[in-house]
């Protein structure tokens, strides 16, 4: 009897595939980019709540905010450091090039081991 062969040759049969497909990364990108266009009332970007999701959807990060180990947040424009509260198992966090006068607002972010 002739064995079944696998509908990919990389992958042994019955294997999931857990890239994700093109079509799905591209609509998240999307999303993303409706969603991370928060500003203040003179036009100055806002670390806000949905802009925060936004980066994370953007770099393949998840919704839920606790899952992020990376945040890229640079080449924001950003004045302040805001809304990471919910973002207790960071790790690596990126906010350069953007407007900050102070680093502030991260001391409840006990796993954070690198600041960019």
């Amino acid at each position: 009897k002739q064995q079944a062969r696998p509908l990919h040759p990389a992958r042994p049969a019955g294997a999931v595939a857990l890239a994700m497909h093109p079509s799905l990364r591209t609509m998240r990108k999307w999303h993303a980019d409706r969603m991370e266009r928060s500003e203040d009332t003179t036009g100055v970007p806002v670390m806000s709540p949905t802009a925060i999701t936004a980066a994370c959807l953007r770099h393949d990060g998840y919704e839920s905010p606790e899952l992020n180990e990376t945040l890229y947040l640079h080449f924001r424009g950003f004045l302040r450091i805001q809304n990471l509260e919910p973002y207790t198992e960071l790790r690596a966090l990126f906010l350069e090039s953007n407007s900050l006068q102070r680093i502030e607002g991260l001391s409840h972010l006990t796993s954070l081991r690198a600041l960019f």
